[in-house]
């Protein structure tokens, strides 16, 4: 499958979005709303992982998912650490923090999934829910 979805711990204080190979727009678009309906189901902030470790280049269409996803983005949302992305995918998320001075203030970049935890951990406590 090109995208899953998972959770990092048992605490379900990370969520991981996994991209593998070639994906879809609309395959992206049910990623968004999977991630909106799991964050809704816990009471507590949610830090999201975006693997694209082993992604290809992402469809056309990707600002027009990136401006559905920042319209989705839960008050429970915290950081977004984007794992290997490439460069294309680094320009949309840098124009997406342009659009939302939250995402702006909680995206990082990282090149493992171990390397990821570790900037949630360090960030994480500077963050409150809803800002």
């Amino acid at each position: 499958m090109p995208v899953s979805i998972y959770w990092d711990n048992d605490e379900k204080t990370i969520l991981v979005e996994k991209f593998d190979g070639h994906w879809t727009i609309e395959e992206y678009y049910r990623l968004v709303d999977t991630d909106a309906e799991w964050l809704g189901q816990v009471p507590h902030m949610v830090h999201v992982i975006y693997d694209a470790t082993t992604s290809s280049m992402p469809p056309r269409q990707i600002f027009s998912g990136i401006q559905y996803a920042l319209k989705k983005l839960p008050p429970n949302q915290g950081l977004t650490v984007f794992v290997k992305l490439n460069r294309v995918m680094t320009m949309f998320v840098d124009v997406a923090s342009q659009i939302s001075p939250r995402f702006a203030r909680t995206h990082y970049y990282a090149e493992t999934i171990e390397e990821a935890r570790r900037i949630i951990a360090y960030k994480s406590g500077e963050l409150k829910v809803g800002h």
